[in-house]
């Protein structure tokens, strides 16, 4: 919310405070900042985040923690922030499936699952490594592999095959792999003339 609201400086909005608070305040958004507070008899301090707002008796400061509700007063703003949210909404889980598991027989067991997702192809990259100056180590070729993470998740405990030519493998549609490519520029080009 503190992000949010920060990026909204500027802007008007209205703020319900938690019952018996404060009443409800009116303005423009200033900033939020953090402002740290001692409580009990042991000097524990506690951070907060304050929400500023400039209103027509001046600069008001509220806790966000004691806020129950904010309106943005534009119109246009609201529209903008409920777009955003609606395609954040659409995106959720498009690449997720539900996959049913049916075991035959009795009692408990442990079952292994796993899927091969088809990638775009991977890059290689040659790299020679000369030996010091002082010969002591041969020159020696390393062979590298680009690989692109073309899903929305973070790769962890991932084992990976790259193979190349023809590998014996079939491939079953699961889900189409979306792939977006690069825009093309078209039109003509002038040939460079040399340089003076």
């Amino acid at each position: 919310m503190e992000s949010i609201l920060n990026q909204a400086r500027g802007e008007r909005v209205e703020v319900v405070p938690a019952a018996g608070v404060a009443a409800t305040l009116s303005g423009s958004i200033v900033g939020v900042e953090k402002q740290k507070t001692t409580i009990g008899k042991d000097d524990h301090t506690v951070e907060s985040a304050v929400l500023n707002l400039w209103c027509a008796d001046g600069v008001r400061s509220v806790k966000l923690s004691e806020v129950q509700r904010i309106k943005f007063l534009s119109s246009a703003l609201e529209s903008e922030f409920k777009k955003a949210l609606d395609t954040l909404a659409k995106s959720h889980d498009t690449q997720k499936k539900a996959v049913a598991v049916r075991c035959v027989g009795e009692g408990k067991r442990r079952i292994q699952i796993g899927y091969v997702v088809e990638n775009p192809v991977w890059k290689t990259s040659y790299r020679l490594v000369l030996g010091t100056k002082q010969g002591k180590k041969a020159p020696y070729l390393q062979g590298w592999a680009v690989v692109e993470n073309s899903t929305d998740e973070d790769w962890r405990d991932v084992r990976m095959g790259l193979i190349s030519g023809r590998p014996i493998s079939f491939t079953l549609t699961i889900s189409p792999v979306a792939i977006e490519y690069s825009p093309a520029i078209a039109g003509t080009f002038a040939p460079v003339s040399s340089l003076v």
